[in-house]
């Protein structure tokens, strides 16, 4: 196994050892809580727009935005609840071939933290 360890500084404060176990124990929890976490590409993939539509939607609000390792994550339960509205609307169901894609699609661009998180569960 191997640690990585990095040292921060705020302004002359002490230094804080940042450890990434840290991060992915909060990482885990916030994926139980939120019934997943989600990078943009994939909550894109999901509500069929483009990952720049969701930061924007996730700047007004709408979705719960966490930052690891320098990549920004959503909320599954809440991007799930988006698709849900946005068909309850009168947009168009995915048959079962667009879903199966969707799944690979989304498995493929799985981050190791998400993988990780899922094999503990």
């Amino acid at each position: 196994m191997i640690t990585v360890s990095a040292q921060l500084t705020f302004d002359g404060e002490e230094e804080i050892e940042s450890d990434p176990s840290i991060s992915f124990s909060e990482f885990r929890r916030l994926s139980v809580q939120e019934e997943g976490l989600v990078t943009g590409s994939q909550a894109a993939d999901i509500l069929g727009i483009s990952p720049s539509r969701v930061g924007q939607i996730a700047e007004t609000g709408v979705f719960s935005t966490w930052e690891f390792w320098g990549r920004r994550y959503y909320s599954l339960r809440e991007v799930g609840a988006r698709r849900v509205a946005e068909l309850s609307k009168g947009g168009r169901p995915r048959s079962t071939g667009e879903k199966l894609c969707l799944a690979a699609k989304l498995v493929g661009k799985s981050t190791a933290a998400q993988l990780g998180a899922a094999a503990l569960k």
